[in-house]
């Protein structure tokens, strides 16, 4: 039963993310289409890369910040990390 909630989701998820992505160029082009001024697209496009930027910037910051507050891994080395799959596959088979 779970597979089937796990593919319904999926592909909900999927049919979400084919729509969003369009909906939102289409807006775009639009409002600028609808700006009949050159130099207010330019700072249209000008505050949007500035948003933009400044969104990733402080994203990464904060995921940098959370990384070296809650440390996620510690105590765990790659080889016990790999010897533990290679041995969940090979009861598995």
């Amino acid at each position: 039963m779970s597979g089937y909630s796990a593919l319904i989701s999926d592909v909900f998820l999927r049919l979400i993310k084919m729509i969003v992505a369009p909906l939102v160029l289409s807006r775009l082009v639009a409002g600028i289409a609808h700006r009949g001024d050159t130099a207010s697209v330019g700072r249209v496009g000008g505050r949007a890369m500035l948003w933009f930027v400044g969104a990733s910037l402080f994203s990464l910051l904060l995921g940098l910040v959370m990384v070296l507050i809650l440390r996620p891994g510690e105590g765990r080395s790659a080889t016990n990390v790999l010897r533990n799959s290679v041995a969940t596959v090979a009861v598995a088979k």
